[in-house]
């Protein structure tokens, strides 16, 4: 006869930017619930989503499963929400567990060529964002911006 044991999943989520050179947590880590299956097919607000890295890690006296993600939302006002998501599979995990494990995070985050990719792309979709310097005026009829 097997047992299967089951894990909870603990998911904690932060904003994140990229800059010159490497990629930044922007804000607080905050704790957020994992999400079922039919949540991570279906939703339509997650465009994309990045496994950047699993290891182990020890929670109290365990060792368990972590992994860090990077999901980009779009909530349909036009701006995406580029996030980490810190998951370990524990039933409990202590609060300082995210701060012990935030070194190996910043660590993956700048490892990985894809994530400054992807970021790059959704940051400069932003409103107000400019991938090259702009140029002030007055829009004539046509578009082109006019000297004063």
């Amino acid at each position: 006869m097997s047992v299967i044991s089951s894990h909870n999943v603990q998911c904690w989520q932060a904003p994140v930017s990229t800059g010159q050179q490497t990629i930044c947590i922007t804000g607080s880590w905050e704790w957020q619930h994992p999400g079922s299956a039919s949540d991570w097919q279906l939703c339509e607000t997650r465009v994309c989503h990045l496994r950047l890295g699993t290891w182990k890690q020890q929670v109290g006296r365990v060792i368990v499963p972590a992994a860090l993600d990077l999901s980009i939302r779009h909530y349909g006002t036009g701006a995406y929400k580029c996030e980490i998501e810190l998951k370990v599979a524990s039933k409990s995990v202590p609060p300082e567990f995210v701060t012990a494990a935030e070194e190996k995070v910043v660590a993956l985050l700048n490892q990985s060529p894809h994530a400054r990719t992807i970021l790059a792309c959704f940051q400069h979709a932003q409103p107000g964002a400019s991938l090259s310097v702009g140029v002030i005026g007055k829009a004539g009829r046509d578009g082109a911006i006019q000297s004063d």
